[in-house]
């Protein structure tokens, strides 16, 4: 039997760690900044599994490294704890990034105290981080303005955000347990006892002698040192000054002669920004909301756990930390243990309401691999064996949905034939056919081609996992290589970061000549957005070198792209050199096993079957007044609308009459209000952009508008903090209700959306 350590090696040589009593990986690791942050993350017991405790040991980081197990929703989750050298993002990130792959962590998380905005925050609050940044990178620039020198700064604000996207709603939802029992170990506020003192005075009692001086002022001597020191009372005595008397009868007055109760503990969704330096500084949150403007706290390791998860593509990552001061003349440590204790218990609860255990045939086991047997020196092609198998699993895992989903339909265009098919079927048949074949998935924005890979990307990982097939779906969404330098090392990080496997590209490119990989390209059409036009061109090379060498491949694209010869050569005529479109067209479209597959729009009864999916017996109901709005009918033909209608007809108020005019209004106020704080361009700026856009739709019968032409008719874009195209392009990609096509031409997906604009800028009440 092998010893623990020696285990350990063979883990780390192989890639894989063996499922047994000394399997050292963990679902969740939590990063602590503080030794007061790691023992409050410790003492969290609640929800554990029975019998459990936190074991420690030292991790190949040389830090102590806690491991605990908690009953989650649908099993059970196993959460490391980690502390840091000490503060800031640098000694959070060196305390993390080591143990991502070595425990094959899927959740990075943090916990701790910092500091929270006055107006929005009390003390004791936990803030869930829907958005991070660092607000103190960018520009210095030191100008001299009639011999004075002045000071300005320009931020770079790269904004990482809390993941799954579907947690943020999960987190506003989210409610503290109001029994647990780490709640009573909240103390009262400085300024809390510094008014009960004043109160006491007021009505003429000595505090120091009143017997609820321990319950209600428990911090005495710190409470009466800030009165002196606000000038609330007297310096080293118990009179009121006029501003003490003001406040107290002022208070009392507002709360009926008692002093306020203090709140619940809330628990806030909202910005944290991550700065250097501890601040004390009571204009912070002021300048802070200049870029983001509804920003709830300030801390300092935050935003580089946001960037950690974010390049290791980890596909959970949340931050939360409790307020334990404002940043401001008033700063101390009262609140500080439990502010600690708060975000951990928090962030515990909500990882266990929310996050997926890791399922037992994640790390499936071959057929003639006996389960249970003991992992031994592996050879690089049975560890690749079982990086594609875990692999498969996570897939499988990732893209099943228990969401609505219509099957698709289109018609094959290729060779002589053209017919109508179901979507699923006609790869089924491709893939049992055992022959090559090259499919282009073609369809206009929100048509469903994403879905239909995520989708088919599960049943096949399925099908693998049950030993039904010897093919692996290898997924590679083209729109997130802005941060990788080529495919082949987008798709290393994918596996790598993205679903902790480890397998070499060697490997990969002989499973794929092999026919063991079916290899699907999402989103060619978005490399003319993500990517710059020098490293576009090598990845396409490369996608087709992955395609050719496939025997069975898919890419999808936006129909414009190969409408025709004649089209196509002007479409990628921008993006690429004439060469290159030759071999676009040698190795891909006019091979005789290439098939244009065009996705048909839902027809009535795909959207009859959505709508009884989600509303039931009141399906009948929806489904004659969506008839009955004009035009909906016609925007609910395409799926990505048709969830939009679903889910801005929940945002609809109570009772209201239900007419077009209202329908867009909800659906553009959701999309203003989710966007609106990260916005790198002014909302008044967008919103007039996007009149004049607007304007050139209906009146002139101008569809489109070139980012070029946008970023001219932006105030900010002439200021002297020039906003570069690029940035603005991020921005607009945001934006559900306008559509970028292969040439840079920004248009409203459907011109229903251009009439509400116009509409909305002429002030009507009536839409017709």
């Amino acid at each position: 039997m092998p010893s623990e350590r020696s285990q350990n090696q063979i883990v780390r040589q192989s890639g894989v760690n063996p499922s047994s009593e000394l399997d050292e990986r963990a679902d969740v690791l939590i990063v602590t900044a503080v030794k007061s942050e790691w023992d409050a993350a410790l003492a969290v017991d609640t929800g554990s599994t029975h019998g459990s405790h936190w074991k420690k040991r030292i991790g190949s980081t040389g830090l102590e490294v806690a491991f605990r197990e908690f009953e989650a929703v649908d099993g059970v989750i196993r959460i490391a704890v980690t502390q840091a050298l000490g503060l800031g993002g640098t000694n959070a990130v060196i305390a993390a990034a080591q143990l991502l792959k070595e425990y094959d962590i899927r959740c990075l998380a943090m916990c701790g105290v910092c500091a929270g905005r006055r107006s929005e925050v009390a003390l004791g609050d936990v803030i869930i981080a829907d958005r991070l940044w660092e607000y103190d990178t960018g520009k210095l620039k030191v100008e001299v303005v009639d011999g004075a020198r002045i000071r300005r700064e320009q931020s770079d604000i790269e904004m990482y955000r809390l993941h799954p996207a579907s947690w943020r709603q999960a987190a506003e939802r989210f409610t503290i347990d109001r029994s647990a029992t780490w709640l009573a170990l909240r103390p009262r506020s400085y300024e809390a006892q510094g008014d009960w003192i004043l109160e006491r005075i007021l009505k003429g009692i000595d505090p120091a002698q009143d017997r609820e001086r321990s319950e209600k002022c428990a911090s005495y001597d710190n409470a009466l040192a800030r009165l002196w020191r606000k000038n609330l009372l007297a310096d080293g005595t118990l009179k009121l000054t006029d501003d003490g008397r003001k406040r107290i009868e002022r208070l009392l007055l507002l709360h009926h002669n008692m002093l306020p109760e203090q709140p619940p503990l809330a628990v806030l969704v909202g910005p944290i920004a991550s700065g250097a330096k501890v601040i004390e500084d009571e204009q912070i949150f002021s300048r802070l909301a200049d870029p983001v403007r509804k920003v709830l706290g300030v801390e300092m390791e935050a935003a580089a756990i946001g960037a950690l998860a974010y390049t290791q593509g980890l596909p959970y990552s949340v931050v939360m930390k409790a307020a334990m001061d404002h940043a401001d003349s008033d700063k101390n440590d009262n609140f500080k243990a439990f502010a600690a204790r708060a975000s951990a218990e928090v962030l515990v609860a909500f990882l266990r309401q929310n996050m997926p255990p890791r399922r037992q045939d994640s790390r499936p086991h071959s057929p003639n691999l006996p389960q249970g047997k003991e992992l031994e020196s592996a050879t690089n092609t049975s560890a690749a064996w079982r990086a594609m198998c875990s692999y498969a699993a996570e897939v499988y895992h990732e893209y099943e949905t228990k969401e609505c989903y219509i099957r698709l339909h289109g018609h094959v265009q290729g060779g002589h034939e053209e017919k109508s098919i179901d979507l699923e079927r006609y790869v089924e048949r491709c893939i049992a056919s055992k022959s090559k074949a090259h499919l282009a998935l073609l369809g206009d924005y929100g048509s469903g081609k994403t879905l239909f890979c995520q989708r088919l990307a599960a049943n096949i990982g399925k099908q693998y996992l049950e030993n039904k097939s010897q093919l692996v779906p290898l997924v590679v969404p083209l729109r997130g290589l802005h941060k990788a330098a080529n495919l082949k090392s987008f798709i290393e990080d994918q596996l790598a970061g993205h679903y902790g496997i480890s397998i070499s590209h060697d490997e990969l490119h002989k499973k794929l000549r092999n026919g063991e990989l079916l290899v699907i390209l999402d989103g060619l059409d978005e490399l003319s957005v993500v990517v710059e036009e020098y490293a576009r061109i090598e990845i396409l090379e490369e996608a087709l070198d992955y395609l050719r060498s496939s025997r069975i491949g898919i890419i999808t694209c936006r129909t414009h792209f190969f409408e025709s010869q004649q089209e196509t050569d002007k479409r990628l005529g921008t993006l690429l050199p004439d060469s290159l479109i030759v071999r676009l067209r040698a190795n891909l479209l006019d091979k005789t096993n290439y098939k244009i597959v065009h996705v048909n729009e839902f027809d009535p009864a795909d959207i009859s079957k959505y709508i009884q999916f989600y509303w039931h017996a009141k399906a009948a109901e929806v489904m004659k007044q969506i008839t009955a709005v004009h035009d909906l009918m016609d925007l609910a033909k395409r799926p990505i609308l048709l969830r939009l209608i679903k889910d801005t007809w929940e945002f609809l108020p109570k009772n209201a009459e239900i007419n077009r005019l209202l329908l867009y209004h909800t659906y553009v106020a959701i999309w203003w209000d989710r966007e609106e704080t990260r916005l790198v361009i002014p909302k008044e700026e967008l919103e007039s952009a996007l009149m004049h856009l607007a304007f050139q739709t209906v009146s002139r019968k101008k569809d489109g508008i070139s980012l070029r032409d946008l970023h001219s008719l932006l105030p900010s874009s002439r200021s002297s903090q020039k906003l570069p195209e690029e940035a603005i392009g991020r921005c607009m990609a945001t934006c559900t209700f306008l559509n970028r096509d292969g040439l840079g031409v920004y248009r409203f997906i459907h011109r229903s959306f251009a009439e509400f604009f116009r509409v909305s800028q002429e002030h009507v009440t009536i839409w017709v």
